[in-house]
Order: structure tokens, then C-alpha cells, then sequence
């Protein structure tokens, strides 16, 4: 399936929509996000016509000529005098100012900080649904400990039948923005506990919900599942109505050669990646909900040499196929099947990018 771009446009500006996949720029500054699954858009202006190749770039229109910043994928331009000449492709990192209807770009500084101007949810530092850093002292299992972070109805319920998930009080999962005073420590078997959202998400009405959590496994041994795992799922159901109405969203790291994998209404999609052990990875989701479209979910895993940047990425480790859900999640389920340790700390889950990646939230904002 394909997903919706998004495209920005900074007032003042002069602009016509030519259809759904055709914008015409007279003057002003835009922004298109998009990703390698979304549809391609043409931007024309007096002097170029432009297409994008799974991209995220910023575009100036001027009366002395185009700017083009591309910051992910590519950009194709075409010269509007001569349209059935060569183009030319401004690729990521790269930047190329047109002056003319006829002659090539020329290549000019990539500025970074051009798309703070133009990008509306950049600067929304909330849009945080809810969080939980586990900064607690003691035992998770019992007493007030179980109620911290916040966006939460009540406090986490152990799994009924299983080992309570312990607490590694003041030893966090580290990362480079930080990390809180303590993280969820999985000493082998199966383990879960769940949680109610005070704001559920769903899939029946058109938004955009992140969801991230840091992540850290034991060397597994043999052919253990050695799998950690996030649940996103309707409160109140059994496994077997769970699956039978295909109303569970779920990010998962599991086996010893590192696959990453979502599975959305009732579909496993999964992807190996080189992922080594006893090493914290940020896992980052997305999900897309429609009324009328379709939904989808997404996934991408950080190494903490290569953390987040405050844009989203142009490509995921894993992309769920679209589908048509409309299902009302709201209970939060961290589950751990691991012969050996297994670590999860600062779980979020956001309306924006920066709410889920940034810097550990505030526990006395709440």
C-alpha cells in the first residue's frame, strides 16, 4: 500500500493545488515529508518541475530563482524549457539552487536548519499520550512503585500466573539523551504485565501515534525465542478473541540472529537485522490510522552510535502491509519469552516524533 506525503507550506506564500498529486509554487517555502512508500508528488514552479523518489526535502521559491534542500531520498528536476531534456537528481545531503527555466542547478551549502521554519510538528515537544521511565525503588510487583510516568488509568497488573518482571532500581538502560534511575529486568521464562491508557489509540478515526522503548538482551542460548515485546491491544479480550477479531498491534525483537518484527491485524512481517547482545537498542513504531484508509504500522531500531535525529526517518526496518482496522487500543502489554535476561526501559507512547525520541520526559510535568 502506499501512504499519504505530507506536504507544508509556509505563509506567505502563493500556491494551486492541481490535484492530489500536483502542486504549482508561485512564491513562498514548503516542505514535503513523505517516505519510499509514499505515492510520488510533482511540484512545479516557473521554472522547474520537480518529483520526488521516497524523500523529505525543503524547497524556496524567490523571484531571482528555486532553492532545493533535499535532507532524505532524492529529487528529480526537470528545466520547464526543456522538459524532455536531461534531468538532474539532487540526492540526500545535498542542496541546488535553479535560476533559470533552461540551465542545470548549482550546487550551494546544505542548510539544516531550513526545514525549523516550514515544519509544523517539529516543535511539538508534546503530543506524549503516555510514558513510563521506571524510576522506581524496590519491587515492581507490589505497592505504589507500579504507578509511575504518566497518561495512565491505573498502575501496571502483573500477568496472572507468571513471574512478576523485576526492577534493576538505579541502573537505567543508558543512551545518549539521557535515561531515568531504573529499568524492567526479565530473569528468563515467560513474563508480562499490562497497563490501561487514559487515552487509547485508535485506528477507526484518521491521526499518526509513535511508540519507542530502549531494549537490551542476554546472549540467547540455543533456539531461544529470546524475545521482547511491546502489545498494543483492546482491553478486556481473550487471546482466542484476540485472535479471532485480529485486534492486536505488536513490536517485537526476538530470536538469537536479531529479527525485527510487527504484527498487525492478524499479519507477521519481519525483517533480520545485524543486531549484537548485551547492547540497548531504541525501538521507534509508527502508527498510521484511517477511518477511511488504510492502516498501517512501522518499525525502525536504533543503535545508540546512531541515535534519532528530530526527523523522522525516511525508511523503517520493517513496514506492516495496509490494511483496514478499526480497532480501539487501549491496554499496554510489555511480554518477555527469554531463557536468559532481557531489559526494556523509558516506554512512550506519542502523537509526534519528538514526544518518543527526545530527551526523557519530565515526571514533574505529568
Amino acid at each position: 500500500g502506499t501512504l499519504s506525503a505530507v506536504l507544508t507550506v509556509e505563509a506567505p506564500a502563493r500556491f494551486r493545488l492541481d490535484g492530489r498529486k500536483e502542486v504549482a509554487v508561485e512564491s513562498g517555502r514548503l516542505m514535503f515529508q513523505g517516505d519510499r512508500t509514499s505515492e510520488s508528488v510533482r511540484v512545479r514552479t516557473s521554472r522547474s518541475e520537480y518529483l520526488n523518489l521516497g524523500t523529505r526535502y525543503v524547497m524556496a521559491v524567490r523571484s531571482d530563482g528555486d532553492e532545493l534542500h533535499v535532507l532524505d531520498g532524492e529529487v528529480r528536476r526537470s528545466a520547464r524549457r526543456s522538459p524532455n531534456g536531461p534531468s538532474e537528481i539532487t540526492s540526500a545531503g545535498t542542496a541546488r539552487r535553479y535560476l533559470d527555466d533552461w540551465s542545470p542547478g548549482l550546487g550551494i551549502p546544505l542548510d539544516r536548519t531550513v526545514p525549523q521554519l516550514v515544519a509544523v510538528g517539529r516543535t511539538d515537544e508534546g503530543g506524549l499520550l503516555a510514558f513510563d521511565a521506571f524510576d522506581y525503588q524496590g519491587d515492581l510487583a507490589a505497592g505504589p512503585d507500579r504507578d509511575g510516568g504518566g497518561g495512565w488509568r491505573d498502575a501496571w497488573i502483573p500477568h496472572k500466573g507468571l513471574p512478576p518482571i523485576g526492577l534493576d532500581a538505579g541502573r537505567p538502560l543508558s543512551w545518549p539523551s539521557g535515561g531515568g534511575r531504573g529499568a524492567l529486568h526479565h530473569r528468563g521464562g515467560n513474563s508480562a504485565m499490562h497497563r490501561y491508557l487514559k487515552t487509547p489509540i485508535r485506528m477507526d478515526t484518521d491521526g499518526v501515534y509513535y511508540v519507542s522503548f530502549r531494549c537490551r538482551r542476554a546472549a540467547a542460548v540455543g533456539d531461544d525465542v529470546n524475545q521482547v515485546m511491546l502489545v498494543l491491544r483492546k482491553w478486556g479480550l481473550t487471546v482466542e478473541q484476540e485472535i479471532l477479531q485480529r485486534t492486536t498491534l505488536m513490536f517485537a525483537l526476538n530470536r538469537p540472529d536479531a529479527v525485527a518484527a510487527v504484527y498487525f491485524d492478524g499479519t507477521a512481517t519481519r525483517t533480520p537485522l545485524p543486531l549484537s547482545p548485551d547492547t540497548t537498542y531504541l525501538i521507534v513504531g509508527k502508527v498510521l490510522a484511517g477511518r477511511d484508509r488504510p492502516d498501517q504500522a512501522f518499525m525502525r531500531v536504533y543503535r545508540p552510535e546512531s541515535p534519532p535525529t528530530e526527523w523522522e526517518p525516511a525508511e523503517w526496518s520493517v513496514v506492516s502491509p495496509a490494511v483496514h482496522s478499526n480497532a480501539v487500543y487501549d491496554q499496554v502489554s510489555v511480554e518477555f519469552t527469554s531463557r536468559t535476561d532481557a531489559w526494556l526501559d523509558d516506554l512512550r507512547i506519542g502523537r509526534s516524533w519528538p514526544a518518543v525520541t527526545k530527551a526523557k520526559p519530565d515526571p514533574a510535568g505529568r
